[in-house]
């Protein structure tokens, strides 16, 4: 079944009334917070797990990457080779091309690589991330096993001109900037953004590796250089809002070899090149709502290593068209359809010619609310590709709130869901395989939450889920009798696992103070396969993770500190070798300069790896010691 044509899709959002945020305070620094209220029927995935990152965590990585942001907030494993290199994302013990991550509701994961580089992902882009887990994922996206990142943008609707500008410079030549501008009223915004970040990244790591004795050495080849600008512009009528949006960046990233190669010049480096437009449309009239997004993707990536004879350049272009329509009913029923398209473009020198694939999905939702205090939610979904039309995936799940005297909620879902190969995956050269067949996912979760109402001056939350998972015919790239890796649909992996989070805010007129924190723990193991396999940890994924960030503010200063604890993960399939696990602390120090009208200066200090831990996310790829970013904040009409 060919198909070659796209879906028209224009897009927007429907007039929501957005609360522009106080940040003016005499003597004491409020940091600011992103807080959700919803009823149990607003929204139609609330029958499972979602997470919203708190503003304050944005707040105070505005020099960074999306990588860095939710690495203290988030239960999930970020995968690096590095500072500024390749940061893909691990979420319930799946993988990369598991993750979905999108940026205001179009997905940003590669064609070609079916995976999302965080750290392309400049803070400064950000206004709010939420993160849906397992099936949460599939009310915006497919093929997510482990979750979905959104990371949204979204205007202010206030009168004149606001602005905020960061700067800062830190160790191993650390220099980097961010620029938000924003201007309008309460019908028109336009929001500019720009972020520049270079380093040398030329730090010493202790090599216990290729030695018979520990000896300190120096990064080389690892230095890298990222400008990125985005342009916005919103306008809101009586019962619609509209927006277009282009993000133009580019990357340059020394590719270091692994601390076995002894050879200085070795390594390549890559050239990363993004445009992307976004154009949107929303309309809302009684208890209805039409959705209309569109979106032009395209990606420039080369790879140029003189050394070993390599020099790869791949285009890609993504043409997106989606629509949604949600209608409330009476009964307490809402009904919502969402139907959209993707068209993939490939030019690549590893495959035999341009390729072309086209992806239709359509999704009914249904939600009812019974007893007052319960709903249940039913969701089913299509996708077409230019093969075939997979078998239908579907989720259904219950929520039960009980708000009398502290809020307490439980929720259940069972699902399918299914991801379609990628690119490299199909047509990879050598080594493709034109053959190979989608994912599956079977899963069940129980989440328990509670939202105690304390006093006026205390806010707790806590949220326990309990999940599990069956991957079947799982892709994995596998040697060849010749020595040509090619994917192969041979194992099926088991999923099970637990996670924790807790929130806690205290407040009053001159303290200020949060704590946050997560604990999962995740068994990944292989169902089948090699007899040496089954039953084993895959690898790089963790079992046991925990983050924590703690932050206060008194008077005209503030401080936070972060930790991460990665447990150990086993580099091969036997689960024979392992990297150790590490604990890797992160501080902040601030103060208010002054504020004198509109004006508003903040000098910090941010010390990462505090305790100087000696580390590897991926074997044999050394991660820095203590380091220091120094940094200044003004802002003006905020």
């Amino acid at each position: 079944m060919k198909i070659r044509f796209l879906i028209p899709v224009l897009l927007c959002s429907f007039p929501l009334g957005l609360k522009a945020q106080n940040n003016s305070f005499n003597d004491t620094i409020r940091i600011n917070e992103i807080v959700v209220k919803a009823k149990v029927n607003e929204n139609v995935n609330s029958a499972y797990r979602k997470l919203t990152v708190d503003s304050a965590a944005l707040s105070q990585k505005r020099l960074f990457s999306l990588s860095d942001i939710i690495n203290e907030s988030v239960p999930l494993f970020i995968k690096s080779y590095g500072p500024g290199t390749l940061a893909s994302v691990s979420l319930r013990g799946t993988g990369a091309v598991h993750t979905q991550v999108s940026w205001n509701g179009i997905s940003l994961n590669s064609p070609m690589l079916g995976q999302s580089d965080l750290s392309l992902v400049p803070a400064v882009f950000i206004d709010d991330i939420t993160v849906d887990f397992g099936s949460s994922s599939m009310f915006k996206t497919t093929g997510a096993f482990g979750g979905l990142i959104n990371i949204n943008t979204k205007p202010d609707w206030k009168n004149g001109f606001r602005s905020s500008f960061d700067g800062g410079t830190g160790s191993f030549g650390l220099w980097s900037g961010s620029l938000k501008a924003e201007m309008g009223n309460t019908g028109f915004q336009s929001v500019t953004r720009a972020s520049f970040r270079m380093a040398e990244n030329n730090f010493k790591y202790l090599n216990n590796v290729s030695y018979s004795n520990p000896v300190y050495e120096r990064r080389n080849n690892a230095g890298y250089a990222q400008e990125s600008f985005m342009q916005e512009l919103f306008f809101k009528g009586t019962n619609s809002t509209s927006s277009a949006s282009v993000w133009a960046q580019s990357s340059l990233r020394n590719i270091p070899s692994n601390i076995l190669v002894t050879d200085e010049n070795s390594g390549g480096y890559q050239r990363d090149e993004h445009v992307r437009a976004l154009f949107s449309h929303s309309k809302y009239k009684n208890r209805t709502t039409i959705d209309l997004n569109s979106g032009i993707f395209y990606e420039k990536l080369s790879y140029i290593n003189n050394q070993a004879s390599i020099n790869s350049v791949n285009h890609s272009s993504t043409f997106v068209g989606k629509g949604e329509w949600e209608t409330n009913l009476p009964g307490y029923i809402k009904l919502k359809f969402i139907a959209s398209e993707e068209l993939n473009l490939v030019n690549s020198v590893n495959y035999n010619n341009r390729k072309i694939r086209n992806i239709i999905t359509t999704t009914g939702i249904f939600r009812k609310k019974i007893f007052n205090t319960a709903a249940i939610t039913l969701l089913l979904k299509e996708n077409i590709t230019d093969k075939y039309v997979l078998s239908p995936d579907y989720t259904a799940g219950i929520d039960f709130n009980e708000a009398k005297n502290s809020r307490f909620w439980i929720k259940s879902n069972i699902s399918k869901n299914s991801r379609i190969p990628t690119m490299n995956d199909i047509y990879w050269n050598p080594g493709g395989n034109p053959n190979i067949r989608n994912e599956y996912c079977f899963s069940e979760e129980l989440i328990l939450g509670t939202h105690p109402r304390l006093t006026r001056e205390i806010d707790m939350t806590f949220e326990l889920s309990a999940y599990s998972g069956k991957i079947r015919d799982m892709i994995q790239w596998l040697p060849g009798e010749s020595g040509i890796w090619t994917p192969e649909n041979i194992q099926s992996v088991n999923i099970r696992g637990i996670e924790t989070d807790y929130n806690l805010k205290i407040s009053s007129d001159v303290l200020n103070c949060s704590v946050s924190g997560y604990y999962t723990l995740n068994y990944s193991v292989y169902h089948s396969g090699p007899e040496d396999i089954q039953g084993k940890q895959l690898i790089y994924i963790p079992k046991h993770q925990a983050g924590g960030l703690l932050r206060t503010s008194y008077s005209v200063f503030f401080a936070s500190f972060g930790y991460n604890y990665t447990g150990k993960r086993f580099i091969t399939t036997n689960n024979e070798k392992y990297l150790n696990g590490y604990f890797k602390c992160n501080s902040e120090l601030g103060i208010n300069l002054f504020q004198k009208g509109k004006n508003r200066l903040l000098l910090k200090i941010m010390i990462e790896n505090l305790f100087n831990e000696n580390y590897e996310v991926m074997a044999y790829y050394p991660m820095p010691g203590r380091w220091f970013l120094f940094s200044l904040n003004y802002q003006y009409g905020r």
